[in-house]
């Protein structure tokens, strides 16, 4: 069983060619539909994990702006700067193709997200970031989100839990063409997609997550069918 989500991320110079597919798996069975993702062990793909940071502090900022009655976007993250490009990963040859990956960690987050750049893949590639419990795919990532610029950029998905891994696919003749930079990875401190994974939130969180704001079109049978097509959009990369 699995939901899909397609995201839209409006911001001026990033690359909005094409619609990114979220496929999501609540009951873990990811790789049973794609077992070409569970190929390479997770102990075989270079690690790097984010450093801590003040989480109270942010969150009693934010609760201080609610206070004075701010008005702003919803926060759900923090941002690290970083970058991370092809030399980071490791190429694998499996059977007909070349697969590249990198894995990303930070601890306790909820979700992660990721704002790349400098994407360049053939029209045989495919780019795909999921996690490790195999409850969550994002992709493929194409050709046509190719960087247009050195200034475009691609915004993901919320990716649930504090590890995620990032892997290109292409043919063994392309001789590992593709590249990428990754600039930004958002560690996510609200749990958005509890209902759907049936996790809890952190013991003293109490921030409201985003989607209880609205009426959930899972809940409704009248919607079964305009539930396939559900937007989520995101002003910033952790707004």
């Amino acid at each position: 069983m699995y939901k899909y989500v397609f995201l839209i991320i409006f911001a001026i110079s990033f690359n909005l060619n094409a619609q990114v597919t979220t496929t999501i798996f609540p009951d873990g069975s990811a790789f049973k539909e794609f077992p070409f993702l569970n190929q390479i062990h997770n102990e075989e793909i270079p690690l790097y994990t984010m450093p801590s940071f003040n989480l109270d502090s942010i969150i009693h900022k934010e609760r201080e702006l609610d206070k004075k009655g701010v008005g702003r976007p919803f926060r759900f993250g923090y941002d690290f700067d970083v970058s991370y490009e092809m030399e980071h990963g490791r190429w694998r040859k499996v059977g007909d193709k070349n697969i590249w990956n990198i894995r990303f960690k930070s601890d306790g987050a909820y979700t992660l997200n990721f704002r790349m750049s400098n994407l360049k893949l053939n029209d045989k590639s495919e780019l795909y970031i999921y996690n490790s419990n195999g409850t969550f795919i994002y992709g493929a990532v194409t050709y046509k989100q190719n960087s247009t610029n050195e200034f475009s950029s691609i915004g993901t998905d919320l990716i649930a839990g504090e590890e995620a891994i990032i892997q290109i696919i292409e043919p063994k003749a392309f001789m590992q063409s593709s590249t990428i930079r990754i600039t930004k990875i958002v560690h996510g401190f609200e749990n958005h997609y509890k209902e759907i994974l049936h996790s809890n939130k952190k013991e003293g969180d109490n921030f409201q997550a985003i989607l209880t704001c609205y009426n959930d079109v899972m809940c409704y049978s009248a919607f079964e069918n305009l539930s396939r097509g559900v937007v989520l959009t995101m002003k910033n990369d952790s707004y």
